[in-house]
């Protein structure tokens, strides 16, 4: 009897894990392409495209002016890119909605090193927007 409830118990437990992770993977996949439209907006230097990517409901809110900074300043970041990927994600569930934490990768043409980008998105229905994305040297807050 012992033996059916631990083979009952990991059954449960080995489900949830796949249940996380299936979650996890479709909130990863949901979260992509307001990424990649950000790179392509940062690509063709059109910062209000860009900014309708934000949420609205921040403490700071980012402007044009911001973003204009950040894709005149540090072109790079957009210029090549092929993709983005997502190497980490914290979601929690709090007050103020469903939020996302990702740490990853930002892939470029042949021959230029990948970059590395954290940002904080909020869940707005069922669409992600951006809080915040960051990039290794500070720039772009």
């Amino acid at each position: 009897m012992l033996g059916l409830i631990s083979i009952i118990c990991c059954g449960f437990a080995v489900f949830g894990g796949v249940r996380l992770f299936q979650g996890l993977q479709a909130e990863s996949d949901a979260i992509r392409p307001t990424l990649r439209a950000f790179l392509d907006a940062g690509h063709n230097s059109d910062s209000a495209a860009a900014l309708r990517l934000f949420t609205n409901n921040v403490d700071v809110p980012i402007s044009t002016a911001d973003l204009d900074h950040l894709f005149t300043e540090r072109p790079a970041i957009f210029a090549t890119y092929t993709d983005v990927a997502i190497n980490s994600i914290n979601v929690t569930r709090a007050t103020n909605g469903t939020n996302a934490t990702i740490v990853g990768s930002i892939i470029y043409a042949q021959g230029t090193p990948s970059r590395s980008y954290t940002a904080i998105l909020r869940k707005e229905g069922d669409i992600w927007k951006l809080v915040r994305i960051q990039f290794p040297d500070g720039v772009g807050q």
